[in-house]
């Protein structure tokens, strides 16, 4: 499609390619926005809570790149729960901890958290609105 110069009110460009998934999923985590690299925000005994949507795309090797970086702070995969809400989609969602090793994956937890259930969430705050907000359990009681 062409547009008269004269009559273009904007352009946008694309954005970047990636180089690779992994380089740019690596690069969130060493340099993320407003906080500091995931590897000097862990310690060894943190119980971390790593919140994913359901339709969240390459959800396993995201885990896969968030595990490289707690094992190297000595991170117990017992130590982790990956939740996830219920998918809106038919059927059983895809496990993200399937690029993991075996060992890893089996002890690391994955839950599908269901905010229509009776314990589905506890109070985080109030919203400027007057809206009471919750979150699951879990996310209130991590670490990180």
């Amino acid at each position: 499609m062409s547009v008269d110069a004269d009559r273009l009110v904007t352009r946008r460009e694309a954005p970047e390619q990636l180089e690779t998934l992994e380089s740019s999923i690596r690069a969130a985590l060493t340099t993320p926005l407003d906080f500091p690299p995931l590897e000097q925000a862990v310690i060894p005994g943190d119980r971390i809570v790593i919140a994913l949507d359901a339709d969240t795309p390459a959800a396993d090797r995201i885990l896969a790149a968030i595990w490289d970086v707690l094992a190297l702070r000595d991170v117990e995969p017992d130590d982790v729960l990956v939740l996830q809400p219920r998918s809106s989609h038919p059927g059983a969602p895809a496990d993200p901890r399937s690029a993991l090793t075996r060992n890893v994956a089996s002890r690391i937890s994955w839950q599908i958290h269901d905010p229509d259930e009776a314990e589905g969430g506890q109070y985080l705050a109030t919203s400027s609105s007057g809206e009471r907000v919750y979150l699951a359990a879990e996310l209130i009681e991590a670490d990180w």
